[in-house]
């Protein structure tokens, strides 16, 4: 699989761009810095993701940021398209300017793997001191950003543990601030805590006043020592059921003797005593005087007849009324003795509780209802035939004791209500304090907690982008292989790849870089990366035929700083099937396509004799173009043309000032090596000519910055100034070069 042709409109300096011929296997293209080579590589680097992504939405969102920043300033169409021609069929790309649209072809694709600055960059990296020697240089795309990722990882968990540090001790800060505040040791776990702290919104409101509120009820812990008043029921000491209806009845008295009669009624107890004596001795002797009693039995008799009668029995109730007056009065004696037992108590948990405690007093004798009542008893009790009215006397007797314990007991009620009020108001403001000092944190802390909401969703994206870049299934050991074998065909046998994936310098005997320390230079850099470009592309290889499908793009394999590497570099370009066949023990390993892009000369003649298809990619008027290609190309030529086409008409080629300077420079190393051959230093040369823009130029571009846009000139003047001097320079230093420069360059179409 190959590509035979690109069109491209309307992007960067591609207008209307398309080849003369068809490419062919090995196809090569030479243009200078600017030319828009890169521009090619890169739009179709970034179609192959896409294809190779499966069409995700992010790839699609990167071609069309890509053409959408380059449409071509003299384009006169709002559609851009790029359209790829294989050997039976074609893929186009087009971007509606207008509807911001993006419409991809056929699907139709082969894998385009492309070797450029930015791959060295996502290889290796832009580390330039390591220590090989004792931990190695990790070194692929996919493991850098697995190792980038976990690295951030592991990161942002000690960042995010370190924001939960600091959440527990603001939190068990208030919490403690609570305790004084409240004097309270209550677990507020559920209401101040590091949960409501790291979350978005908090429910609770503050209360500024709450506190001020707390100090208000006091901080002495209350204490309930007192107990009600517990007593015996009064009715049911009296029991008035049992002898009202008796008072009112009249009773009749039994027939007896006048003489017995009375004194069985004043005596009735000895009487009842005597004749429980008498059946206990069974005799007819008196129980009393011990004398033979004549007619005992009758007498007996009759006594018994009268203890057992109703009126004897009912006689006894109402004498018992006087008993059970006297058992209340005790009973109201007792809860009096209860009384002055609790009542300092009482009087000081009033005033502490504003309670009125002057009511907390005795129960007051009821003496003369107990008086009446005493008087209608024996006033029964000595006419039983008259009905007497005693019930309301012991109601109200019952009913006034009665209201005294109620009111008593009332006033401690009130006292135990107070101090549970009092324990219940406090609960209910420090829960209240609770939700004040998490608000007051909640709001205090908002920063950190948006510092932790972000952490913790930078955590969440980046376990799934390592959970995706561990799916990648990476051949280690071809790449081991492939890699270890291209760098030892190199020569650079001192470099290898370990099983740990990471770029190890072998220290052997005959090799000591101890005086090298730890940096790898940047034209190190591009031969390993570039070994590790083909390695990982064997990698992905599920048989060997497979990699006919590939179309592999060099863009600008060798620069300026590479020359120490420079035959190494173009060997591998040659030879690069024979060396995998010989490092794989293969026979059959085959490229689809190798297209190299490139600026440098050497290169280019290098490799002229062995590429079938060879094209110059050159801008001229701001718009890109590919040409027939001369056997010989010379860049001090190439960039003396660009100087020169600036200087005649510096408004016109306006663009071009991004890179004059940089081919000045350039322009300038070449001269200093016409005159010493082992140095390209020219500043002392062109500052003994004396050429203050041209000193400037010097001074502020450096060679490492080649390829960077870096003009210290603001003007178009200024510059076509430097440009003046140049060619100063090199008619005092090169008369004859002049001359030719003069009546070949600057004579043509003269300003």
């Amino acid at each position: 699989m190959k590509v035979k042709n690109i069109k491209i409109k309307n992007i960067a300096s591609f207008k209307d761009f398309s080849s003369d011929m068809d490419f062919e296997k090995k196809t090569l293209l030479f243009g200078t810095n600017g030319s828009g080579k890169s521009t090619i590589a890169s739009l179709l680097q970034l179609i192959d993701r896409y294809n190779a992504s499966g069409n995700s939405l992010e790839s699609v969102n990167e071609v069309k940021a890509y053409i959408s920043n380059k449409i071509s300033k003299e384009a006169n169409s709002e559609i851009s398209s790029i359209e790829i021609f294989f050997q039976n069929d074609s893929e186009k790309i087009t971007y509606n300017k207008t509807t911001d649209l993006l419409t991809f072809g056929n699907n139709t694709w082969s894998p385009v793997k492309v070797f450029n600055e930015k791959y060295t960059e996502r290889t290796i990296g832009n580390v330039v001191d390591i220590n090989l020697r004792d931990s190695g240089l990790l070194i692929g795309e996919p493991n850098i950003l697995l190792d980038t990722a976990q690295k951030k990882h592991d990161g942002l968990v000690k960042k995010i543990d370190n924001i939960e540090s600091k959440f527990i001790k603001i939190v068990d800060d208030s919490v403690n601030n609570y305790s004084i505040v409240a004097n309270s040791s209550a677990n507020v776990s559920d209401t101040i805590s590091v949960y409501r702290l790291k979350q978005s919104t908090c429910e609770f409101n503050k209360n500024n006043d709450i506190i001020e509120q707390r100090k208000l009820l006091g901080y002495d812990k209350p204490v309930d020592n007192l107990n009600i008043i517990t007593y015996k029921i009064l009715k049911n000491i009296v029991d008035p059921e049992s002898f009202i209806d008796v008072f009112n009845e009249s009773i009749d008295k039994p027939e007896l003797d006048k003489e017995k009669e009375s004194l069985l009624l004043n005596y009735t107890q000895f009487y009842k005593s005597g004749v429980e004596a008498y059946h206990v001795n069974e005799n007819s002797i008196c129980p009393f005087c011990f004398q033979v009693w004549e007619d005992s039995e009758n007498a007996i008799r009759e006594y018994t007849s009268f203890l057992n009668s109703t009126y004897n029995n009912k006689r006894s109730l109402i004498s018992s009324v006087l008993t059970r007056i006297k058992s209340l009065d005790n009973e109201i004696r007792n809860v009096n003795g209860m009384v002055n037992s609790i009542k300092s108590v009482v009087e000081e948990e009033g005033r502490k509780y504003n309670i009125e405690t002057n009511g907390f007093k005795d129960v007051v004798l009821q003496e003369q209802i107990t008086q009446d009542i005493e008087m209608k008893v024996k006033k029964k009790l000595s006419n039983m035939e008259l009905p007497i009215e005693i019930g309301s006397d012991i109601q109200k007797i019952i009913t006034i004791y009665q209201n005294s314990i109620i009111a008593l007991n009332g006033i401690i009620q009130k006292i135990k209500d107070s101090i549970t009020k009092i324990r219940s108001k406090r609960m209910m403001i420090n829960k209240e304090i609770a939700k004040h000092m998490m608000r007051n944190i909640w709001d205090d802390n908002a920063r950190l907690r948006e510092d932790y909401i972000n952490t913790a969703q930078e955590i969440k994206e980046i376990q799934k982008n390592i959970i995706e870049l561990e799916k990648q299934e990476i051949n280690q050991d071809t790449i081991c292989t492939v890699f270890n074998g291209i760098i030892d065909f190199l020569g650079l046998s001192e470099y290898h790849i370990s099983n740990e994936k990471k770029l190890i310098l072998k220290l052997n005997r005959d090799y000591d870089i101890s005086h090298e320390g730890g940096r790898i230079s940047s034209s190190q850099k591009k031969i390993l990366s570039l070994s590790y470009f083909i390695a990982e592309i064997i990698s992905e290889l599920k048989t060997p035929t497979d990699l006919k499908k590939y179309i592999l793009i060099f863009d600008d394999p060798v620069d300026s700083a590479d020359y120490i590497y420079f035959h190494s570099i173009t060997a591998l370009l040659e030879n690069i099937e024979v060396i995998l066949n010989k490092i794989l023990k293969k026979s059959n390993l085959r490229i689809g396509q190798i297209i190299v892009m490139t600026h440098n000369s050497l290169l280019y003649e290098r490799l002229y004799k062995n590429y079938e298809f060879k094209r110059t990619i050159r801008k001229i008027d701001n718009l890109t173009e590919i040409v027939l290609s001369d056997r010989t190309m010379n860049n001090y030529k190439i960039y003396l043309e660009y100087i020169i086409r600036y200087y005649k008409n510096p408004r016109k080629n306006r663009k071009d000032m991004i890179f004059i300077g940089n081919l000045i420079r350039r322009v300038l190393e070449i001269l200093s090596n016409f005159n010493d051959l082992s140095s390209n230093e020219f500043t002392k040369y062109i500052f003994d000519i004396g050429k203050p823009k041209l000193s400037l130029l010097a001074n502020h571009l450096s060679h490492e910055s080649f390829t960077k846009v870096l003009n210290p000139f603001i003007s178009e003047n200024e510059l076509k100034e430097a440009c003046k001097e140049l060619l100063e320079v090199i008619e005092i230093s090169h008369p004859v070069q002049y001359k030719y420069i003069e009546k070949e360059m600057i004579g043509i179409d003269e300003i």
